[in-house]
């Protein structure tokens, strides 16, 4: 069984979502911050779904993906409406994932609809 491409990157991230909540569920009740900068397994979840969402409707180019990521990462710093949401959305151990992963999926729509309504290739 050989996988790759965006299954690959969806099996990856379905996996790496699941490794992460159950980190955390491991160390939050010992922590007094909830969401500490340390964790960053949330971010690699959301940066690999939000590639597997673009690659999947737009293709692997190399400009899709360059802007796939610098979208994402822009979502997961500023936040905006409704991410802040999802950070206290459940448990802690889920909602550190779950906000990464709502910036996955908004940052890669966004990305679709840029490359759609610019028409070029990527």
């Amino acid at each position: 069984l050989q996988l790759s491409g965006i299954d690959g990157l969806l099996l990856a991230t379905c996996l790496i979502t699941l490794l992460g909540c159950w980190v955390c569920f491991m160390l939050l009740p010992d922590m007094a911050d909830k969401d500490p900068g340390w964790i960053v397994i949330d971010e690699w979840a959301g940066q690999w779904l939000c590639l597997a969402i673009v690659a999947g409707v737009t293709g692997v180019g190399w400009l899709a993906l360059l802007i796939a990521f610098i979208a994402f990462r822009l979502l997961d710093i500023l936040k905006p409406c409704p991410i802040p949401y999802f950070e206290h959305w459940g448990p802690p151990w889920w909602s550190i994932m779950a906000d990464d992963l709502v910036a996955a999926i908004l940052g890669g729509g966004a990305v679709i609809i840029i490359v759609s309504t610019i028409g070029i290739g990527l």
